[in-house]
């Protein structure tokens, strides 16, 4: 590793090590007396260190650049998208501290947080790798940390046990499927680099090599899109996630339908020139949309449980998606990272408004419809922030989550007219999935029963986070303009 290289990859490995070193202090503190101080601000530590990686990435001066043989590459555009992922883990890890202590995870404490700081890690990775055996073992690094979030309390809830089997079962298979087509793409080009990868294929095309009919690649290609529509959990590979959703605690589903889905996007689009020009791989893009609408859509309905019902409304988000990849275009891909700074916002919105919503003497989350009757009358002012996020979910206009949907259909129906089809197949399912987020609405607002809630009053940094989402995407409305140059202007 040259000094360049370190110069390059500082932030990744200011990041790492002292991830690794809080990890190495908190096992040597556990049996010393002030561990309990160490432990109770270690959330506070993990903010400091994702706040000063923010700041080395800021500093950044080299904006085009390779690392470790062309292993990682660095731009604007990644840059821009680690300083996002680190600035919304920030605010995550800081949401979810108060469920923690309601948890009570004592020795666990310093292990699920240094999990949740390696994810953050490997998403940092993931967005500047440029190597598929190296992509390979950064997404099994998040996979193995994701099994463990998802089935820590599994002594306690036999929910959160099922939940961590299935979903360890399935990514193990899914993981094999990503692992071999790899290995067929190497067989048939002899390359694993990305770049290089690229500039075969745009050759092949070039000498009308017909790769799009060899017996090989195309498969291969086919089986890298299942293996990444299962980690985005979209359909039909989204079967796992209402499950494993709703066993895992709810700041696990919190940080794990949050963090990463930003990466996966980002080495998604990366990986994009593999099928770009193959029509049979884009159709398959297009079934895998319109069955993300349909699932998402009527999934959702009959649902009575929170977590269940945001799972099937992300899958029906990953439909629009998947429309900005189908598009291909430089407009597209703006348009989908600008519904995607949107769709996190109000994720992180909804999810620490949910997770501030407790009973005042179990101290339990509100888990069902029907736990959230006479909410209006008990905290006016959350309860309509959750509903003016919760319109916006649904794609009501003109709030900022219309627009983010509107700019993606736009682009999809520009790029390709001849999926004038798909459009009012996605409008005709828009009014049903905006029925459960009306459902909700209509539940906390009109609903009324003779028990009342007593609920515990927010936290100072619960309230500020949802005040801060909610003053921020009505920013992002007025200057829709601004942004999207700007993420244009990334992506060129």
């Amino acid at each position: 590793m040259s000094f360049l290289d370190l110069v390059i990859l500082l932030p990744e490995l200011f990041f790492i090590n002292f991830l690794l070193i809080f990890l190495w202090v908190g096992l040597y503190l556990r049996s010393k007396f002030f561990s309990n101080l160490f432990f109770s601000a270690f959330c506070y530590y993990a903010s400091l260190l994702l706040f000063i990686t923010v700041l080395l990435l800021c500093n950044a001066t080299i904006q085009e650049a390779s690392a470790l043989l062309n292993i990682f590459v660095f731009s604007e555009f990644e840059i821009s998208l680690k300083i996002f992922t680190l600035i919304i883990s920030l605010c995550v890890i800081l949401s979810i501290k108060e469920t923690d202590k309601y948890l009570s995870l004592n020795n666990l404490d310093i292990e699920i947080n240094v999990l949740r700081l390696i994810i953050v890690s490997a998403m940092l990775l993931l967005i500047s790798v440029n190597d598929l055996v190296y992509l390979f073992f950064i997404l099994e690094l998040y996979s193995l940390s994701a099994y463990i979030l998802v089935g820590y309390r599994a002594k306690r809830s036999i929910f959160s046990a099922e939940g961590a089997i299935k979903y360890f079962i399935l990514g193990t298979v899914f993981s094999i499927i990503m692992c071999y087509s790899f290995a067929i793409v190497y067989l048939v080009t002899g390359l694993t680099n990305l770049t290089s990868l690229q500039s075969y294929l745009s050759v092949s095309l070039i000498t009308a090599f017909d790769w799009n009919g060899y017996d090989l690649l195309t498969p291969a290609i086919l089986l890298i899109l299942i293996s990444f529509f299962f980690k985005l959990a979209a359909a039909p590979f989204a079967f796992w996630a209402p499950d494993v959703y709703e066993g895992a605690p709810t700041s696990s589903m919190y940080f794990l339908a949050v963090i990463p889905k930003i990466a996966i996007l980002g080495i998604v689009v990366k990986l994009s020139f593999l099928w770009v020009s193959t029509t049979l791989l884009i159709n398959i893009i297009i079934i895998s949309a319109a069955l993300s609408f349909i699932i998402g859509s009527l999934g959702g309905l009959f649902q009575n449980r929170i977590k269940r019902l945001l799972t099937y409304s992300m899958i029906n988000n990953n439909g629009f998606f998947l429309l900005g990849l189908i598009a291909g275009t430089t407009y597209g891909l703006t348009f989908m990272f600008f519904f995607l700074i949107i769709y996190t916002l109000l994720l992180l919105g909804l999810f620490t408004s949910l997770n501030s919503l407790r009973l005042f003497a179990s101290l339990r989350t509100l888990k069902n419809f029907w736990s959230w009757v006479n909410l209006f009358f008990v905290n006016k002012t959350q309860a309509l922030i959750l509903a003016l996020l919760l319109f916006s979910s649904a794609g009501v206009p003109p709030l900022v989550g219309f627009l983010a949907k509107f700019f993606i259909l736009f682009s999809t129906i520009s790029s390709f007219s001849s999926l004038t089809y798909l459009l009012i197949f996605a409008l005709i399912l828009s009014p049903l999935s905006a029925f459960y987020y009306l459902r909700l609405i209509k539940v906390m607002s009109f609903s009324r029963k003779r028990i009342w809630l007593f609920l515990k009053p927010p936290s100072a940094l619960a309230s500020f986070l949802i005040s801060a989402v909610t003053v921020l995407l009505f920013i992002l409305f007025l200057s829709s303009g601004l942004i999207l140059n700007f993420t244009l202007l990334l992506i060129i």
